[in-house]
């Protein structure tokens, strides 16, 4: 498969100016091309959680490559106007290591910032380019080509853990939890971006990988999960226009969930989740959600301590130094394993929207918040439930899980964007795709 393949062939000429907002135009090959690389090695980086030195990992090659792949692509998306607010941030950001220095003796840690940063430019980049060209196409076929081999990849790390005797596995991923929310995601995008009756059982498949990590974040996104899976299987089935389409429409459902519930009856102890759920959850497991919450109830009382904090935040990554040299009595938290992390200044606030609210400058924060909202609105306008259930099921698991510092979060991100900046469509007929899932669509000039 090369990027060109994904790109199959814009209607746009080589020729085509690029820096023109037109975001109904089709993309130029160019930039298809460069566009999809970009996708690619942003959903391939996320895998790549292997340190090379310090908190440097080979994931924030694949970043670098993903970034510098896309201005390739759309070398005049960025504004005069995005620089200065990415600098004005960046000006805040040092206000607030200078203030955290004088008020605690915390020194920041500048590899956060420059994550954030790249990550902060790419999905400015990003946006600016999906209002230039409709890139949800090339999006779409990216994640297409991919997911079928990620879901054989992330299988076999779970059967290989599980046969070898560990009680959950990672993924492959450098964290249960930041493997489980990936397969989360996954299951979403399976279910939407793919055409085939077979994306209803492999969807249920990516749950199955998730509870096999035995955090809890997935049973979160469970209920937005059944309500999307439905809608699906009712697009399926509407959009079969033969008996034997319906018959197989059916028959992939009933075998699908038949299948996940006998793996789930034939293998249930190696399904641990459900051992840490429920009044008869370990002592353990209590002890990490009450540990969590803990963690989070710190991270606001260090926001609103004074008001430097609350305007600037105590720098990105700064959560734990600061709370641990503030007036934040953290004595609860002394019993368990957490008041380590917090000394060496590694442990994370477990909400990645909370920590955006206490470790950035507020305007940045609030502009966050903002994002998710447009993003929600603008899919819910464009009728895409299914994303929509996803972007809520997500806001849900990372309220208690800090993925925002993973190349997976802003590659959802990315995926979400593209498809809420998308031109509002007209579906001709009873559904928005053809029988064989393509769009059949005229286009709304707004």
């Amino acid at each position: 498969m090369t990027a060109l393949d994904v790109a199959q062939q814009p209607t746009r000429s080589e020729s085509a100016p690029g820096d023109t907002e037109d975001a109904g135009r089709e993309p130029t090959r160019r930039e298809a091309r460069w566009t999809a690389i970009s996708l690619i090695a942003l959903f391939v980086g996320m895998f790549l959680s292997q340190k090379i030195a310090g908190r440097f990992a080979y994931s924030n090659i694949a970043q670098v490559i993903s970034l510098v792949a896309l201005l390739v692509a759309f070398p005049r998306a960025v504004r005069p106007k995005d620089v200065a607010w990415v600098l004005l941030a960046v000006g805040g950001v040092l206000v607030a290591a200078f203030s955290v220095y004088n008020t605690y003796g915390y020194q920041f840690q500048p590899q956060h910032t420059a994550f954030f940063l790249a990550t902060c430019t790419y999905l400015v980049v990003w946006y600016r380019a999906t209002q230039m060209a409709d890139l949800a196409d090339v999006a779409e076929r990216a994640v297409r080509k991919t997911i079928v081999p990620v879901f054989a990849y992330l299988a076999a790390q779970g059967v290989l853990d599980v046969a070898g005797g560990l009680a959950w596995t990672d993924l492959g991923f450098d964290d249960k939890s930041h493997g489980a929310v990936a397969c989360v995601v996954l299951a979403f995008l399976c279910l939407r971006l793919l055409h085939s009756p077979l994306k209803l059982p492999l969807s249920g498949g990516f749950v199955l990988l998730s509870l096999l990590t035995a955090s809890r974040l997935p049973l979160l996104a469970a209920p937005f999960f059944a309500l999307a899976f439905m809608f699906e299987y009712r697009r399926q089935r509407r959009l079969a226009d033969t008996p034997l389409k319906v018959y197989l429409c059916h028959t992939t459902l009933a075998l699908g969930v038949g299948a996940v519930i006998a793996i789930l009856r034939a293998n249930w102890d190696s399904f641990h989740v459900f051992t840490r759920i429920g009044p008869e959850a370990s002592a353990s497991a209590q002890s990490s959600t009450e540990s969590h919450l803990l963690l989070i109830s710190y991270g606001l009382q260090v926001k609103f301590e004074n008001l430097m904090n609350f305007l600037f935040g105590v720098t990105p990554g700064g959560y734990a130094g600061t709370v641990y040299r503030s007036d934040v009595d953290i004595s609860d938290l002394r019993g368990g394993g957490g008041i380590a992390a917090i000394v060496d200044g590694t442990a994370p606030m477990h909400s990645a929207h909370a920590s955006v609210f206490v470790e950035f400058p507020f305007p940045v924060a609030i502009l966050y918040f903002a994002l998710l909202l447009w993003l929600l609105v603008g899919l819910l306008r464009r009728n895409e439930i299914t994303l929509a259930l996803l972007l809520v099921g997500f806001v849900a698991v990372t309220t208690l899980y800090s993925s925002h510092n993973e190349i997976f979060f802003f590659a959802t991100l990315a995926i979400l964007m593209v498809e809420a900046s998308r031109p509002r469509d007209v579906p001709v007929g009873e559904g928005a795709e053809s029988a064989d899932g393509s769009r059949a669509t005229m286009r709304l000039r707004t």
